[in-house]
């Protein structure tokens, strides 16, 4: 497997939603691809940092600013 497809699949490799035989190709190349071990770090990085974020929350007068905006009224 080449580099290109491997960091294609790179998300769905962390989140597990890979066909077995092609993890298996991906782990293989990962074993002497530096290169793509490194991205695969930086992407597992930031997938852990992003899971740990709260959604953020609305305001509580959101709807009425919204309904608002859609009927072109002046906020």
């Amino acid at each position: 497997m080449k580099c290109e497809s491997v960091r294609l699949n790179l998300s769905l490799y962390i989140e597990e939603e890979l066909e077995p035989l092609v993890r298996k190709q991906i782990e293989r190349h990962l074993r002497n691809c530096y290169s793509c071990q490194s991205e695969l770090m930086t992407l597992a990085n930031t997938v852990k940092i992003i899971r740990k974020v709260e959604a953020a929350q609305p305001p509580r007068d959101y709807s009425k600013i919204w309904r608002r905006s859609i009927n072109g009224e002046a906020l």
